[in-house]
């Protein structure tokens, strides 16, 4: 429904900005050009069950994760996004730019929040 795209749309758009990703960065880990960030085309593309969709839903729970794990601590979480990782083997926000990288330092993060 459209109440839905709306609705993930924004929680997207402000993951994304918790998270330090600028729109061509956000473009990229949704597999959108960067004319089809423009907000409002955003909301209309972003079904949950499209590949957009659910790089817009893994992102969120990365997020989350992150957040659960620091206590929502704002420069932990953008010192992890932006600093060489062992555990994910690269800089999670370079990482996340792809699927596969997006679902390896997600699966890092859940394990750490399951320890």
């Amino acid at each position: 429904s459209a109440s839905t795209t709306m609705v993930l749309a924004e929680a997207v758009l402000k993951t994304a900005n918790l998270l330090g990703l600028g729109n061509t960065q956000l473009a990229t880990v949704m597999g959108l050009d960067l004319k089809s960030m423009n907000q409002i085309e955003l909301s209309a593309v972003l079904e949950p069950a499209s590949a957009h969709g659910e790089a817009g839903l893994l992102l969120i729970r990365l997020y989350q994760s992150l957040s659960a794990l620091t206590g929502g601590d704002s420069e932990w979480i953008d010192y992890f996004m932006n600093a060489f990782n062992t555990a994910t083997d690269g800089i999670p926000i370079q990482q996340i730019q792809t699927r596969k990288g997006l679902e390896k330092v997600l699966t890092v993060v859940e394990a750490l929040n399951n320890r």
